[in-house]
């Protein structure tokens, strides 16, 4: 196995993502380029195996992450070897109501990218409340603390394993957080501040990169209409392998008409000059 992961790494620089979507649609967006891109299964696989890269090699391993409901860290793509998506997820990148259309149009209907855009406008209305009710678990998530992997020998015996556990400053921090969300009128201000923030979206163009792209393109690949959900039935496909058909025919659409976002160009960029 260490032989196989030196090999990897010696052979190009290594980007890890989280699933076989990313990887099919960055390798077509990028087109020919020495980055390799591999599929670690997760957010969490990424961060792994970037941190346990070779110390001789850590410089040629990176991982590209979904954004979600983190901050940008684009001013730290020269520097860090994890980074972010501008988007909430890959499958923002491939809510090009254009692309879509045309996929649309060759699949015999008159599909403009007008339908497309306003389905996906009005389907990211109906995500507001659900959209506001993630930030606001996001939020609460992080103010929550939660003990720590302890050092190996601070654990001899499981009674200073279960010392180590009671007595840790989360079980103090966190009743007071709970305490706050229970204040009357707080949670309530809290999802009222992100409704704002995701209905205010829904008017200009920054939906299209700060909701749930996952949901939006699944959602306009199911709609029969359209016709962009060809994968033949007899096999039957999950719908995670349907989305992974379309994503592939959509972002080879975005390079034949010359649609790539630059965010996706300029992360490539990023890459190739560390």
């Amino acid at each position: 196995m260490t032989d196989t992961v030196y090999t990897l790494y010696r052979d190009r620089p290594v980007v890890w993502v989280e699933d076989d979507l990313t990887r099919e649609v960055l390798t077509i967006l990028w087109g020919p380029c020495r980055l390799h891109v591999a599929v670690a299964g997760s957010k969490s696989g990424v961060g792994a195996l970037v941190k346990g890269a070779p110390p001789s090699l850590a410089q040629r391993v990176f991982g590209v992450v979904d954004l979600d409901f983190a901050r940008p860290n684009r001013t730290e793509w020269a520097t860090t070897r994890e980074l972010r998506f501008d988007e909430h997820e890959c499958e923002n990148i491939l809510l090009d109501a254009d692309c879509l259309a045309a996929v649309s149009q060759r699949n015999n209907t008159a599909v403009t990218p007008s339908d497309i855009e306003d389905f996906l406008r009005q389907r990211a209305v109906a995500m507001i409340p659900w959209m506001a009710c993630r930030a606001t678990l996001r939020v609460i998530a992080e103010a929550l603390a939660f003990p720590t992997d302890p050092a190996h020998s601070a654990v001899p015996d499981l009674v200073a394993a279960a010392r180590l556990i009671r007595t840790d400053p989360a079980w103090q921090k966190s009743p007071a957080v709970w305490s706050r969300w229970h204040t009357s009128g707080a949670l309530e201000r809290e999802l009222g501040s992100w409704e704002t923030l995701y209905r205010a979206a829904t008017r200009d163009d920054s939906w299209r990169r700060i909701f749930s792209g996952k949901e939006l393109f699944r959602a306009v690949r199911g709609e029969t209409r359209f016709r962009l959900d060809v994968t033949p039935t007899r096999l039957k496909p999950s719908p995670a392998e349907r989305d992974l058909d379309l994503a592939r025919t959509v972002a080879r659409t975005m390079v034949e008409r010359n649609r790539v976002p630059t965010s996706v160009t300029d992360l490539r960029d990023a890459l190739l000059t560390r």
